[in-house]
This record gives structure tokens, C-alpha cells and sequence, in this order.
């Protein structure tokens, strides 16, 4: 082999090697720091789609990715992975999991899964509304007919993360009282005639549900009686 020869060979394995150190030192270099989990970071309750964000230090954004999972106490499940490092923010679809009060998020360098940050502290995922609305005592029965002026709704329901309750009577929605699952209101002045009246409950992720509709009659006015003599005219009585 000629000199000329082994000169061109040492050139080109020379700048093979150069090429394979600087996509080496590029893949080493691209290192992720400082990760912060900022929401949800605890205390949150969601429901729907929400946006996991964070903050990172990213040496290398084009080639710096994340992992992002979810755990209710036992092993770490993947939401997503291969996320770039500077997105900050991901879109989850809760309802891809099921109602807990017990979960924490975890974003994740994905080459080096020790550098991590994971939410301070626990938050609830509950896409379930209340359901179940039973009226029980004092509620005035359906399709009631009352001699007054008001009438008395005392409803439960079932919901693990009970929030407001609100009374529609179809024209305005008025707050109701609640204790646990148990909301009631007394509705009074109200006006002769047929009233008509569901309940809505939500929980503090927003999810709503409702009762059925209710009727109840009130009329405080007692029925005018004409007198009729006994007098008899051309086969008729008259109106005394």
C-alpha cells in the first residue's frame, strides 16, 4: 500500500470517528435539569381534559425528552413519553383513568429517569357526577296539593366529593343548604299555583347531575259558596 494510500485511509477513519464523537457527545450532552412539576402539584381536583405542566433546564431542546406518568400509591403508569423537554405542558384526558383522590404526577428525564419531580402532593381525578337523588321527609310528595305558601325540598344523592346544591324551579336557580349529601331548602311566600322544581348537585371537579322534576299544588284560598234559596220559580231555584 502506498503512502498516498494509507493517507487517504487514516483521513477518512479520522473523520468517520470525528463525525461518530460529535453525534456521541450531542446524544451525552443532551441532559435534562431541574425539573418542577407545577400542576397539578396537589390538593387539585379535575375532571376532563386538564394540562400537566412543568418547568425544566433543557441542554439540548431538540434532542432533551420527557416521560410523563401518574400513580395512585403503587407503580408508575406512562401518560406519554418522548415529550420534548421544553413543551411544558401536556394535555391529559382524565377520563383515560379512573376516580381517585390519591394521585401524584411524575415527569421524568427519559434518559435518565433519576432526574425527576414529582407532584408535592396528592390531588383527586373524579369524572363522575352525582347521581342517585332520592326526596325524602319534610319534601312535600309529587303532585301535591297544600293548603300554603311554601313547600320544603330535603333531597340526597350520591357523590363521593360533594360541592353546591341549587333548586330550579324553571325561571331562577336558588342556593341550597348541604350537609355531606344531604341538601334542602324551604321555599316560602311562594304563590298560588303549580309549582315545578328539580335539584342540581355538583362536585368539586364540576361535574353537575340532577333530580327529576317535582310538582306541588299550593292554593291558600278557600273556595267561594253561593247560596241557593229554595225557592222554586218556573221550575228553577233561585239565587238567593
Amino acid at each position: 500500500m502506498s503512502r498516498e494510500n494509507s493517507f487517504v485511509g487514516f483521513t477518512k477513519l479520522f473523520l468517520i470517528a470525528s463525525v461518530f464523537l460529535v453525534l456521541f457527545s450531542g446524544v451525552v450532552s443532551a441532559a435534562v435539569s431541574g425539573i418542577t412539576v407545577t400542576a397539578p402539584n396537589g390538593g387539585e381536583s379535575w375532571s376532563g381534559t386538564q394540562s400537566i405542566t412543568w418547568t425544566a433546564t433543557c441542554s439540548d431542546p431538540a434532542n432533551d425528552y420527557v416521560d410523563i406518568q401518574w400513580s395512585t400509591g403503587g407503580a408508575w403508569t406512562t401518560i406519554a413519553s418522548s415529550q420534548y423537554c421544553n413543551a411544558a405542558t401536556y394535555s391529559w384526558d382524565t377520563t383515560s383513568v379512573g376516580d381517585s383522590s390519591a394521585y401524584q404526577i411524575k415527569v421524568k428525564d427519559m434518559n435518565v429517569p433519576a432526574t425527576n419531580d414529582v407532584s408535592n402532593a396528592i390531588f383527586t381525578v373524579d369524572n363522575t357526577a352525582p347521581i342517585t337523588f332520592t326526596f325524602v321527609s319534610p319534601t312535600e310528595g309529587d303532585y301535591a296539593n297544600k293548603s300554603q305558601d311554601y313547600y320544603y325540598v330535603n333531597v340526597t344523592f350520591t357523590e363521593t366529593n360533594p360541592d353546591t346544591c341549587w333548586l330550579d324551579n324553571g325561571t331562577t336557580n336558588t342556593s341550597m343548604s348541604r350537609s355531606g349529601t344531604n341538601c334542602y331548602i324551604n321555599m316560602t311566600s311562594q304563590s298560588e299555583a303549580t309549582h315545578t322544581y328539580k335539584v342540581w348537585a355538583n362536585d368539586t371537579a364540576g361535574n353537575w347531575g340532577n333530580s327529576s322534576d317535582r310538582y306541588v299544588t299550593l292554593d291558600t284560598t278557600s273556595p267561594t259558596v253561593t247560596n241557593v234559596s229554595s225557592t222554586k220559580d218556573a221550575g228553577s231555584y233561585k239565587v238567593g
